[in-house]
């Protein structure tokens, strides 16, 4: 009898054992567990960016990041690559009155609607070779006099427009005017 004993005693301190070691992984934090810290979108590509609380994922990213782009006159996008001072041009959102607001040095402000409007005209825009619907915003001239180049335009991505990310990485997925993702960490 005391040999049973010996096997019902072991087998239910190796059974405690399992549990408490598979409680203890189950509830174990993980040593290197990413922590966004913070949240920034740049509601038109290459000028200021938010930071943000949070942020609405929608199926091109967060709303409003990169969503607008400045093209020249062939529907190239402009970048702070070209034009360092891009970098001056401050952005803001503005959701109860549904405008996306911009500032730069010496310029007065302008206000740019959130949401498109059938009066837009849509053109052929190129993002780092691929071609894009872009929707023109009429701007007056704005971004041309301040980053000082000729017929520069902004546009936004019509809300029909897929621009599919590359499969290999992310199928399935699409983005705005972003370089290639939606998301980069």
């Amino acid at each position: 009898m005391s040999q049973v004993n010996a096997v019902v005693s072991s087998t239910l301190f190796a059974a405690s054992a399992a549990v408490f070691f598979a409680w203890k992984f189950v509830n174990q934090k993980p040593k290197h567990a990413a922590r966004v810290k913070k949240i920034v979108i740049y509601p038109v590509k290459s000028c200021g960016g938010i930071e943000l609380q949070s942020a609405v994922v929608t199926k091109r990213g967060f709303l409003y990041d990169r969503a607008f782009m400045i093209v020249d006159e062939k529907g190239n996008f402009v970048s702070q690559r070209k034009k360092p001072t891009m970098a001056l041009i401050k952005t803001q959102l503005d959701h109860q009155r549904g405008l996306l607001i911009l500032n730069a040095p010496g310029m007065s402000q302008l206000e740019v609607p959130l949401a498109e409007s059938a009066n837009e005209e849509v053109r052929t825009v190129t993002v780092w070779g691929e071609s894009c619907d872009g929707r023109v915003i009429d701007t007056q001239g704005w971004f041309s006099t301040f980053l000082e180049l000729p017929s520069l335009e902004l546009v936004r991505m019509g809300s029909s427009w897929v621009r599919p990310t590359d499969p290999k990485y992310a199928p399935k997925g699409q983005t705005g005017f972003a370089d290639g993702f939606a998301f980069l960490l």
